[in-house]
């Protein structure tokens, strides 16, 4: 006679101990050692391609500008004025801060007064526009290169004052300065007379290693990016 087992298999219980799939104290250390030395190398990289975006977005931002100034003037048959603020005339440092070497507009040509076109414009955080000549054989340097013969209203401080500017006539050629202009821009600030405070990596005559530059011709009023002029002092 056959005897059925059938429903009597007894339940083994698992034994105590880890669950599956559970991580110990040490292996998590280890993610975590890894997570930080990934993080040491990576930061640097991120903070580099940001930097360099800035640089690219102010340059970007200029190009913009000129074409639209250099079009309205062709447009309207009126000279118009690109007007980069270098020193605005106040020690508010809220508004050095955001106009100082690092602020645009467009006016056009009135027998009163220029006539501001665009508000303020403000070139990404952290990048300004080079306040010096330096040597060499051509004009370049940032706002140090250009005319301030003209007073521009000047609404933040409630003056009108006299702030470098490129001037296109109706043929959209500059009609002032009479050369080829050379905007830089870098990483850092301009502080009070124009001292330059760069953030970035400076070479033995006090220049920024890293910088963008736009080149303006003074016979088409077309610009274009261009390598940094290389200063010797």
């Amino acid at each position: 006679m056959m005897m059925s087992f059938r429903g009597s298999r007894r339940e083994i219980p698992e034994r105590p101990g880890k669950r599956p799939g559970a991580f110990t104290l040490l292996e998590l250390l280890v993610v975590l050692g890894i997570l930080a030395i990934l993080l040491v190398a990576i930061v640097p990289a991120i903070n580099s391609l940001s930097k360099s975006s800035g640089r690219k977005g102010a340059i970007g931002n200029l190009l913009g500008a000129i074409e639209q100034a250099r079009a309205q003037a062709i447009r309207t048959g009126v000279a118009t004025y690109l007007v980069l603020p270098g020193d605005i005339g106040t020690t508010d440092p809220a508004l050095t801060q955001r106009y100082s070497y690092r602020s645009y507009a467009i006016f056009e040509d009135d027998p009163t007064a220029p006539k501001q076109l665009t508000p303020w414009r403000m070139l990404p955080t952290g990048i300004s526009i080079r306040s010096k000549i330096d040597s060499g054989t051509d004009r370049h340097g940032g706002l140090g290169s250009l005319p301030t013969g003209v007073s521009f209203p000047f609404q933040p401080t409630n003056s009108s004052q006299t702030f470098p500017y490129v001037k296109f006539n109706a043929s959209g050629e500059i009609e002032d300065p009479s050369s080829d202009v050379w905007l830089v821009v870098f990483e850092g600030s301009v502080a009070s007379g124009g001292a330059e405070i760069i953030t970035g990596a400076k070479d033995s005559f006090g220049n920024p290693i890293v910088s963008e530059a736009l080149k303006v011709s003074r016979l088409t009023g077309r610009a274009e990016p261009t390598a940094t002029p290389t200063p010797s002092s």
